[in-house]
């Protein structure tokens, strides 16, 4: 290779460093989120003030050994519909026996679970940070950092070894392909690419996790480090999630019974990692085994992909789910709670999701991909999830939720009142029918 083709590549190479770094500057800028005020325009919120409820700690369901097995279909930030249905559960006095969820319908489950009421579950949800914000929107948090050995093991760098390797002398070589990645990993549209092809998802989970743990631990629970066995053994709740083993290409249903030393956190930090969204967890050595299997090492990913409605595991008379299960099924005492977004909700038109602008050419690049992604894994659950609905349809009460999206998670205080009230009303049309 001639002196000016060599001095043409690094030059291009210092070139793409710079403009990486100045997009950066601007994506700070960009990608905050927008001020309440500053978002509502010129609408006059005094009108449009919403009266959320107060927490209310101890008064949720009760458990009960004829109560009903309550299915949580996944849905993220919907399952605010959840909450407004469970409300009418509780102002009926119906209680439960079993809890069973996927995704963010884990959440769900675990929260009624810990002895969670509705309003308490609205309070959570609706904090504020310091800044103003909402806290579920911590809840979209792009990895800040990467070390410097899953730098040099990604693929990325093996591109950009394997890019320098061909035109540049190995000493250069040696120089620029460390400084070269870590001046790309300062853009934020990068590093989300970088967390998305190394570990299957944008966002880290990190601050959910954190946000988990400090709500088991509310009101003096101090659940947040027990496994399932020990929170069994605490509040003698049966709960169960669904989380899917992408190593050995399976579903894996997880409660005391199948994965009695795993972390009840960490099982619901896996069955909300929805692909493309969050990053995978790998199953710790220390948690212990499924079903006697050692599965350490696997990486485990949203339960959606096996099952986003878990209602057969309550209904089927497969010896599989009944061991699992530990209960022989009765239909009579199973609801569903199924997230349709064919449904729309009238209320929430005139509203509009909070969205944030970006100006920077890179970054509304990226966000296509994320969006064409999310559509994919969207349409997949879609389908699954209304052959399973259609299979059962006298157990499923369907929680209108159309014209919200799974990940608006900075949803305006307005927009969660009415997606409750959505969620509360249907459930109670639902009770009616099934008497």
């Amino acid at each position: 290779m001639n002196l000016i083709t060599r001095i043409f590549l690094i030059t291009f190479l210092f070139s793409f460093v710079l403009l990486a770094a100045c997009n950066a500057d601007e994506n700070k800028e960009a990608s905050s989120t927008p001020d309440p005020d500053e978002a509502a325009g010129d609408v006059d919120t005094a009108d449009t003030t919403v009266d959320l409820p107060v927490a209310a700690s101890g008064s949720g369901l009760r458990y009960s050994d004829d109560g009903l097995d309550i299915v949580f279909s996944g849905g993220g930030a919907k399952s605010i519909a959840q909450v407004g249905a469970l409300k009418e559960l509780e102002e009926q006095g119906i209680s439960y026996r079993r809890v069973v969820g996927t995704s963010s319908g884990s959440i769900m489950a675990l929260m009624v679970a810990s002895g969670y009421s509705a309003d308490d579950m609205v309070a959570a949800m609706t904090e504020r940070t310091p800044d103003g914000k909402i806290i579920l929107a911590k809840f979209m948090d792009v990895p800040q950092s990467f070390s410097d050995e899953t730098v040099r093991e990604s693929l990325l760098f093996a591109f950009f070894e394997h890019f320098l390797d061909t035109f540049l002398p190995i000493e250069t070589v040696d120089q620029l392909d460390e400084s070269v990645m870590h001046q790309i990993l300062e853009h934020q549209a990068l590093r989300e690419a970088f967390s998305f092809i190394e570990f299957g998802g944008v966002y880290a989970g990190e601050e959910f996790l954190s946000w988990l743990k400090e709500k088991l631990d509310a009101d003096g629970r101090n659940y947040a480090q027990l496994t399932l066995s020990e929170f069994h053994e605490e509040t003698g709740n049966d709960l169960t999630a669904i989380i899917t083993d992408v190593t050995d290409h399976k579903m894996l249903i997880i409660n005391h019974r199948t994965a009695p030393d795993l972390p009840v956190a960490w099982l619901i930090r896996m069955s909300m990692s929805i692909p493309f969204v969050y990053n995978h967890v790998t199953w710790q050595p220390e948690w212990g085994t499924y079903l006697g299997e050692d599965i350490s090492g696997h990486d485990i990913v949203d339960g959606g992909l096996g099952s986003n409605f878990g209602i057969e595991m309550v209904l089927s008379n497969e010896p599989e789910f009944i061991e699992a299960m530990g209960i022989e099924p009765d239909r009579d005492r199973v609801v569903g709670l199924f997230l349709n977004d064919a449904i729309p909700v009238e209320a929430a038109q005139g509203t509009e999701p909070m969205v944030e602008q970006q100006d920077d050419p890179l970054h509304k690049r990226w966000s296509t991909v994320k969006e064409r992604n999310q559509a994919l894994l969207t349409t997949f659950l879609k389908n699954h999830d209304h052959f399973i609905v259609r299979t059962h349809p006298d157990v499923v009460c369907h929680l209108p939720v159309g014209g919200f999206d799974t990940l608006e998670f900075d949803m305006s205080d307005e927009r969660i009142e009415i997606l409750m009230n959505s969620g509360r009303e249907a459930m109670r049309e639902c009770l009616e029918e099934m008497d």
